[in-house]
């Protein structure tokens, strides 16, 4: 109802906290549309949650806070590539032996494809792949907001 209230007079910027707590999936959905409209009627919505997967869907931009302290503001997009590790998901039509490559460390079955985990940046391997295989789809692995979080927050 709180909500309902805050946008009733179309606010340029609404401050939302932990709004996810307490409510149950089809409320979820439902706030998480009226984010999505906000934005794109150019408004500003200033989201704070612990749910690393909530934020992820919503944000264009994020702050990183440690002990009361920022340790990162800025786009989303931006705090993914710094994180990359040498991670590519990979589809192939036919069967291809990975152990022939090398700098692979590891090799998961994902869906259709895999998740090979290089030992570096991938660029030889997918023009020798290439050559051998016949590649549906390749593209890096991002890691998720939560997985950043936890590497730049948690753990000490």
């Amino acid at each position: 109802m709180h909500l309902l209230i805050s946008v009733l007079h179309d606010p340029e910027l609404l401050i939302l906290d932990e709004p996810f707590m307490g409510l149950d999936p089809i409320a979820i959905k439902g706030l998480r549309d009226l984010v999505f409209e906000l934005k794109s009627r150019g408004k500003t919505v200033l989201l704070s949650t612990h749910w690393m997967d909530q934020a992820e869907q919503l944000c264009d931009s994020v702050c990183l806070i440690k002990n009361g302290e920022k340790i990162y503001s800025g786009s989303l997009d931006a705090l993914r590539k710094k994180h990359i590790k040498n991670e590519i998901y990979v589809e192939i039509e036919g069967n291809v032996n990975f152990e022939e490559f090398q700098g692979i460390n590891k090799v998961k079955k994902e869906g259709k494809g895999f998740i090979l985990i290089m030992e570096k940046k991938p660029e030889n391997f997918i023009r020798e792949l290439t050559d051998i295989a016949d590649v549906k789809e390749f593209r890096t692995v991002y890691p998720s907001l939560e997985d950043i979080f936890i590497e730049e927050v948690g753990g000490e």
